[in-house]
């Protein structure tokens, strides 16, 4: 390459650096990886992380952290409406596609990752939950396995039809090449 297409490396010190208890302890490695070891719920794994891969979340934070009036379809499994770091950050229209499956989801999760409250001093810190008590984006529980029979794709025309603009779709197929045409016409 020439010299001249090469950008210099500008190291930048974030504003934000929030209080969340897990972001704090370096268990959301992949919104700030500073080379910590790699952690879950039993403990440290034993593998290293590699510092600065990530998404550097606290520069991006310092621009935006999440504007109420964008809505995300979470189309998974149950969320926890009420959970202490998610409940100012759940979008309060109709609940009924939301049915109770499992306190602790893999739908809570995700929905958590999106938008738990950042700067709370609890649990983790959403990649767009606002900050320090300010308002982040809105969540739409839509749960999968328990919608009263409705298809994916009238779970998809539910969330444009209500104001999502954004839809987080944590889940896929056993059989490559194999796929549900609900879930396609949906997509599309």
């Amino acid at each position: 390459y020439h010299k001249s297409l090469i950008k210099p490396t500008v190291n930048i010190t974030p504003l934000m650096t929030p209080d969340d208890y897990l972001y704090g302890l370096g268990w959301q490695w992949a919104l700030k990886n500073t080379g910590q070891y790699d952690i879950d719920y039993e403990g440290y794994t034993g593998q290293l992380g590699t510092p600065g891969w990530d998404i550097h979340a606290e520069p991006a934070w310092d621009i935006e952290t999440g504007k109420p009036e964008v809505i995300v379809a979470v189309l998974d499994t149950w969320v926890d409406s009420d959970h202490i770091d998610l409940a100012a950050n759940i979008w309060t229209g109709s609940s009924h596609l939301n049915t109770l499956a499992a306190a602790e989801s893999h739908g809570t999760h995700v929905a958590g990752t999106i938008a738990a409250v950042t700067g709370n001093a609890l649990g983790i810190a959403g990649v767009a939950g606002g900050s320090y008590g300010g308002k982040g984006v809105k969540i739409m529980p839509l749960n999968l396995w328990g919608t009263h029979g409705l298809s994916t794709y009238a779970l998809f025309v539910f969330a444009a039809d209500n104001g999502a603009s954004i839809a987080q779709n944590s889940w896929g197929y056993e059989d490559p090449g194999v796929y549900n045409q609900s879930d396609l016409d949906g997509i599309d």
